[in-house]
């Protein structure tokens, strides 16, 4: 298997290399949460025997708005066609 660059910044790059089960960041706004969520739901992803990985939020809606965007953004699934997303 390839290896992947994670690009985070110095306190990202702290908060997933730690060993801790449970990581809860206290962070403000544009800290980079659902960018770092992102790049852990790939690497759990890759890891895991079923790729089976969630992302949960308030709503689906918002869910899927706050990641969806970053995956896109970030390369790490291909951009949506005219007719939407397959979730």
């Amino acid at each position: 298997m390839a290896d992947i660059k994670v690009s985070l910044h110095d306190a990202q790059m702290e908060i997933f290399k730690s060993p801790a089960r449970f990581k809860v960041v206290s962070a403000g706004r544009r800290f980079g949460k659902s960018r770092l969520a992102a790049w852990v739901l790939l690497i759990k992803a890759l890891q895991s025997k079923s790729k089976d990985v969630f992302y949960v939020g308030p709503t689906f809606q918002q869910s899927k708005d706050i990641m969806w965007a970053h995956l896109v953004v970030s390369g790490l699934i291909p951009s949506p066609g005219p007719v939407g997303t397959l979730i």
